[in-house]
């Protein structure tokens, strides 16, 4: 049992042997050592020293997951519907980081910050008020630093709250560039209330890549009178490489005004809008930022109703994704990008019947470059052009002997729904794709174990070129999948030797 001390009376504290400390912080519960830590600098060791020890932290030191309830268990929403994933990750509460930020040296192996802000209003503000005293306690350069907010922004009528958390958020905004934060990611509906919003950011070497996804209809930063501080933000970081943003018509107004040349990436995602990106302003934007080399055009941004007036496409671009649409009018002529190596086809939600998925298809077989393929259409895209036609001459129509991996996301779903049996389906592939290693399939919840085992006993049959296949990010060697009964799996990736890039 730990003796009674009155520790208003530190003369005499003091002066006992750091062993008894240590034993009395010991004994003290959890929450009683705050008090002890912020009374004094031997306090602040050996009482921190105690909390971080017995505190339920993340054991992986340099990452510092913060939200409103704390939690161990999360999913991810990877864009553009891609499959949701659940990890085992421990995340502290906004009180825990508190008292962490109270222990001297609890913030020294920090290197990526992850915070989840509450949907209530004011806590976003109570909330964004810990993380800038946390980024102020650390003296090292981040990685990265991730703030999602869950609410729905500010209310119609702004209240003095609202104005502070501008205040705020410009706070973090200067931590950010303090800390020479390399990763900044911004999604959800930043609650910024309009008024007084307009500080220059200092020119920073630091960031690399800059990720700004606020949802629709309610975008804050990127619309009036907040987009003027977000374009100076971005030409005030001229080492972005990679630039990711949920599209919207207020996109056409903010590229035609940044400049980044470092920019090696750039990325639309997020649903469509009521008015659409239009595509001759990102084609500009691609020409001005030669070093360009990989595009995602996202499903908002409308193609062009004839060529376009745009000579042409930056040349080294590498990876293009895109909607039968979009790749039909980027692709036309085909000597515009003599690098493109990966290509992926993006489901259309509005589908223009002038352009079609063979015509594509034959555009892509001129490509021999391209040595990644991955179709992610939808249901109705794909069903629609295997049933329209006798599965037995497609292959007549388009082949690519240059196809070393080849992806499907969603698009064999229809198998579940249609007379096309898997046989015909791979007997068509092994004649379209005739010299593809690695086959990865995902996004299938109706198919069952048995289901993947009877689909790679097709493939091991009737396409020998493919050697490695993949159910949901799961690799195997083909026959593994049907000799178990495709019920185990590796957490295995692609063979680096069998294929060459793979988008996940």
């Amino acid at each position: 049992m730990a003796p009674h001390l009155e520790f208003g009376k530190t003369t005499n504290l003091f002066n006992l042997p750091e062993e008894l400390l240590s034993y009395i912080c010991d004994e003290t519960d959890l929450d009683s050592l705050i008090p002890l830590v912020e009374s004094c600098k031997t306090f602040n060791r050996i009482a921190g020293s105690n909390y971080l020890r017995r505190a339920p932290y993340n054991p992986d030191k340099s990452w510092l997951r913060v939200s409103t309830q704390g939690r161990e268990e999360f999913s991810e929403n990877l864009p553009d519907n891609r499959p949701t994933y659940t990890f085992v990750l421990k995340e502290i509460s906004f009180d825990a980081l508190k008292n962490l930020t109270c222990i001297l040296g609890s913030m020294r192996d920090i290197k990526h910050i992850h915070v989840t802000f509450s949907e209530s209003a004011p806590i976003p503000i109570q909330q964004m008020r810990v993380l800038v005293l946390t980024l102020r306690r650390i003296h090292h350069i981040l990685s990265s630093i991730s703030v999602i907010f869950t609410g729905q922004g500010p209310s119609s009528k702004p209240s003095e709250s609202f104005s502070s958390f501008n205040e705020l958020f410009e706070d973090m905004i200067q931590e950010v560039q303090r800390t020479q934060c390399r990763t900044l990611r911004i999604q959800g509906i930043v609650p910024l209330a309009h008024g007084s919003f307009d500080f220059n950011p200092p020119v920073n070497r630091s960031l690399t890549h800059f990720l700004i996804a606020e949802e629709m209809p309610f975008p804050m930063v990127i619309t009036e009178p907040f987009h003027h501080w977000l374009v100076r933000f971005i030409n005030s970081s001229p080492a972005i490489s990679s630039l990711e943003a949920c599209c919207s018509e207020e996109w056409t107004r903010i590229l035609p005004v940044i400049c980044l040349p470092s920019l090696q990436s750039l990325g639309f995602y997020g649903p469509i809008p009521s008015t659409q990106t239009d595509m001759q302003v990102l084609a500009e934007f691609s020409n001005r930022h030669r070093g360009l080399n990989s595009l995602f055009c996202g499903r908002q941004v409308k193609g062009f109703s004839a060529s376009p007036s745009v000579t042409g496409w930056v040349s080294r671009l590498t990876r293009l994704t895109g909607t039968v649409s979009q790749l039909c009018c980027i692709l036309s002529p085909p000597s515009r990008l003599p690098a493109l190596a990966q290509i992926t086809i993006d489901s259309e939600k509005s589908a223009d019947n002038s352009f079609q998925l063979w015509d594509l298809f034959a555009l892509l077989c001129k490509f021999s470059t391209v040595m990644t393929l991955r179709v992610s259409l939808a249901l109705p895209d794909l069903q629609g052009n295997f049933l329209a036609e006798d599965t037995s001459s497609l292959s007549l129509r388009s082949k690519f002997p240059h196809i070393r991996s080849l992806q499907f996301s969603e698009s064999l779903e229809f198998l579940q729904h249609s007379t096309i049996q898997d046989e015909e389906l791979v007997r068509w592939a092994s004649q379209v794709f005739p010299s593809t290693r690695g086959l990865q399939v995902s996004a299938l919840p109706s198919w069952t174990s048995s289901h993947n085992a009877s689909f790679a006993r097709a493939v091991a049959q009737f396409w020998p070129s493919v050697k490695t296949l993949a159910f949901d990010f799961k690799t195997k060697d083909v026959e593994a999948w049907y000799q178990d009964g495709g019920s185990s799996a590796l957490n295995s990736r692609w063979p680096t030797s069998q294929i060459s890039t793979i988008q996940v």
